[in-house]
């Protein structure tokens, strides 16, 4: 075994096992920085929700004023490219998706619906190899999707988004 007497074997062992160890050791937080505190975030976050005082009761005359909440999803575009056999809708959203996932439009075909105005479903446009079409749950997020409108005469459509009806315009 003169293979054992060489140092760099025993060097090659010793990193091996280092690497094994450091691999196998359960996960924690190493990212330390020279103002963060013993808290955590969380911690932090409920110190100062429960150390507020409580609100003053407001006066009979004061009446709240309610917030216009921004929607969750919108219609920000729409592109028609006319054809010999129908039009090919360019449809991009601006939104955030609603629960704890991001939604991909790809591979969940039941996340949106599309009707015209006359109440005919509008196909999507096949494409071999389309774009991704994700919807961030955390921060609003541009989709773009394309559909086939076979009907030369509608002049909306209906947009229906995570249970959201939205009505959208088609220029001409």
């Amino acid at each position: 075994m003169a293979v054992l007497k060489r140092f760099e074997i025993w060097l090659l062992l010793g990193l091996m096992a280092g690497a094994v160890i450091f691999a196998l050791q359960p996960d924690r937080d190493v990212r330390i920085s020279a103002t963060q505190s013993e808290a955590t975030p969380r911690e932090k976050l409920a110190d100062r929700e429960t150390s507020t005082a409580p609100e003053k009761p407001a006066a009979a005359s004061e009446k709240p004023v309610p917030l216009e909440e921004e929607p969750v999803v919108r219609v920000e575009k729409i592109r028609v490219t006319k054809t010999q056999q129908g039009r090919l809708i360019n449809l991009t959203l601006l939104g955030r998706a609603e629960g704890p996932e991001p939604i991909d439009f790809n591979s969940d075909k039941d996340a949106i619906s599309i009707t015209s105005d006359k109440g005919d479903v509008v196909e999507r446009f096949f494409r071999p190899f389309p774009d991704p079409a994700v919807m961030d749950n955390e921060q609003a997020s541009l989709v773009n999707l394309q559909y086939w409108l076979r009907d030369d005469e509608a002049k909306f459509l209906w947009v229906n988004v995570m249970n959201h009806k939205l009505k959208a315009a088609i220029p001409e």
